[in-house]
């Protein structure tokens, strides 16, 4: 026989999400492999880009080519900077990893 509790229980609160998920860096992280993924069909679809915009009257026909290569300029740059990013950012996480297993074996 089990014994009445001396106060009411409380309802159990469901835990939502996976722990990991909580973790520091990883909605950076997987935030950036989105962004990896629209530049990367960016520069698969520059052309049509470059084509759609012609047609559309937004840039000049003669200067398609020129603007494909722009928009393809622009994209790679923008891939390198969040490359610097994404470095910076596992940088980060690695010195709070090091430093919260300093804090516990000291």
């Amino acid at each position: 026989m089990s014994a009445a509790p001396d106060r009411p229980r409380r309802r159990a609160r469901p835990v939502l999400g996976h722990p990991g998920r909580m973790e520091r860096g990883a909605v950076e992280f997987a935030s950036i492999f989105v962004a990896y993924f629209a530049i990367m069909l960016g520069l698969l679809f520059q052309d049509e880009l470059a084509v759609e915009l012609a047609e559309a009257g937004l840039i000049r026909e003669n200067t398609r080519e020129s603007a494909e290569l722009a928009i393809g300029l622009v994209l790679i740059l923008c891939w390198s900077a969040l490359t610097v990013i994404l470095i910076r950012l596992i940088n980060a996480i690695k010195a709070s990893a090091h430093s919260t297993r300093k804090g516990d074996d000291g």
